[in-house]
């Protein structure tokens, strides 16, 4: 099964495992959507994986969003490990 990224109310659900492999796909969709709204929410409650590549892009999103002032938010299972990366990076 492939990595698939659907939308609904204001919200981009990932689904797969978030790999290097993958990359390329999710920059270019998650991108798009984020350079079209004001907000973006992350639901990442249905992957499965995140290599150190897929929590770099989510966290260099997440400072994109903060340098445009715009709504970044993310939830699921695995924002815990996240979190933790931007405390150890010294991320605000």
């Amino acid at each position: 099964m492939g990595f698939k990224i659907t939308h609904s109310d204001g919200h981009l659900h990932l689904n797969g495992e978030l790999n290097l492999n993958n990359l390329s796909f999710v920059k270019k969709n998650v991108n798009s959507y984020f350079k079209k709204n004001e907000s973006i929410v992350l639901d990442i409650d249905n992957v499965t994986a995140i290599d150190p590549h897929g929590i770099d892009y989510i966290i260099k999103l997440y400072q994109k969003a903060k340098a445009l002032e715009k709504k970044f938010l993310f939830y699921g299972k695995g924002s815990r490990d996240i979190i933790d990366e931007l405390q150890y990076r010294n991320i605000e």
